[in-house]
C-alpha cells in the first residue's frame, strides 16, 4: 500500500563491514527498484584512519581475520562519492567526521544525514558539524542510533542534549535555537527521509502525525516559552497523546497497538538466553 508507513530500504553498514563491490550493487539495486538508501559513515576517528591510511583499530580487526583491504586514500565521504553512493541520495548517518570538502560534496549530491548526538558522544567519537551541515543546505534530522549506543533513545532529549553539545563545543551560548532543533525533529526530519510532502507539519492535505506535551510538571516550569520548554525541559514520558496518520497509538496510559507487559517480559527472556549463550562461548 502506498500510504503504509512500512517500507523496505537498503542499508549496507559502512565502509569498514562492506565491499566496494557490494556498496555498487546495494546502490544498483536501490534504483532499480526505487529503495531508499542509508549509510553509517565518518563516525570514527578509527573509520577514517582505515578507509585512508589502512591503519588503526579496524585494520587489525582485518589483520586477525585474514581479510584483505585496501585503503582508497581518501574520506570516508569522499569514498561513496567516488563509489557512486552518494549520487543516489543515501541517508547518511553520523557524519561525525565531515572535513569541509565533505560537506561540499553531500550538499551538492542531495544526500541527507540523521545526526545522533548522543550515540556520538556515549561512543566517544565526537561532536558534529551540526551548523555547518545546515548552512550548506543539508536536509539534517535528529536520530537516536539505536539501543546499543543510545540507552533511551528519547528523541526530546536527544534535541537537547544536541543542542547543548553544539553550544558547548563553540562556547556560544546563543548558537541554534529551540525553534531549530523543533524543526529538525519535525519538518527537517521529513525532508532527510523525503517525506516532506506527507508528514512533518501539520497542513491540508498531509497526515495527522502529532503528539501532545504536558508542560505542566515542575522539572518544566516556569513556561514562557512552550517551544523553549519543549527542548530545553521536556522529555519522552511528558508526552500523553501521540497520533499517526489520526490513529491513536498512545492515550497516555499505554501504546494502542501493542501489548507492552507481553513485550517486556519477551524482553527478558531474550536478555536471559543472549547471557546464557555468552557464558559458553566464554567457558
Amino acid at each position: 500500500c502506498a500510504r503504509t508507513r512500512v517500507g523496505v530500504g537498503i542499508s549496507p553498514h559502512a565502509p569498514y563491514t562492506v565491499s566496494a563491490r557490494l556498496f555498487r550493487q546495494t546502490v544498483e539495486y536501490a534504483r532499480a527498484h526505487a529503495l531508499p538508501l542509508c549509510v553509517h559513515i565518518a563516525e570514527s576517528r578509527a573509520e577514517v584512519e582505515f578507509v585512508r591510511h589502512g591503519q588503526g583499530e579496524f585494520a587489525r580487526i582485518y589483520e586477525r581475520r585474514g581479510l584483505l583491504w585496501h585503503a582508497p586514500g581518501v574520506s570516508p565521504i569522499r569514498y561513496l562519492h567516488d563509489l557512486g553512493v552518494l549520487a543516489a541520495r543515501p541517508l547518511l548517518v553520523h557524519g561525525v567526521h565531515m572535513e569541509d570538502e565533505d560537506i561540499a560534496l553531500v550538499a551538492q549530491s542531495g544526500a541527507t544525514i540523521a545526526h545522533c548526538p548522543k550515540s556520538n558522544a556515549k561512543l566517544g567519537h565526537g561532536v558534529a558539524p551540526l551548523p555547518e551541515w545546515m548552512r550548506a543546505g543539508i536536509a539534517v534530522g535528529i536520530g537516536t542510533d539505536s539501543v546499543a549506543s543510545n540507552n533511551t533513545c528519547d528523541l526530546l532529549e536527544e534535541a537537547r542534549f544536541g543542542l547543548l553539545v553544539q553550544r558547548a563545543r563553540r562556547a556560544s551560548p546563543t548558537l541554534l535555537s529551540a525553534e531549530t532543533m523543533l524543526r529538525l525533529l519535525t519538518l527537517e526530519g521529513a525532508r532527510a527521509l523525503s517525506l516532506e510532502s506527507r508528514i512533518g507539519s501539520l497542513e491540508p492535505g498531509k497526515e495527522a502525525d502529532f503528539i501532545a506535551v504536558d508542560l505542566s510538571g515542575a522539572h518544566v516550569q516556569p513556561v514562557d516559552d512552550p517551544v523553549a520548554a519543549i527542548v530545553f525541559s521536556a522529555r519522552g514520558s511528558d508526552v500523553r497523546f501521540a497520533a499517526v496518520g489520526g490513529r491513536v497509538l498512545f492515550d497516555g496510559a499505554s501504546v494502542t497497538t501493542l501489548d507492552e507487559e507481553r513485550l517486556r517480559a519477551r524482553l527478558r527472556e531474550i536478555r536471559t538466553r543472549l547471557r546464557h549463550r555468552d557464558a559458553l562461548i566464554r567457558d
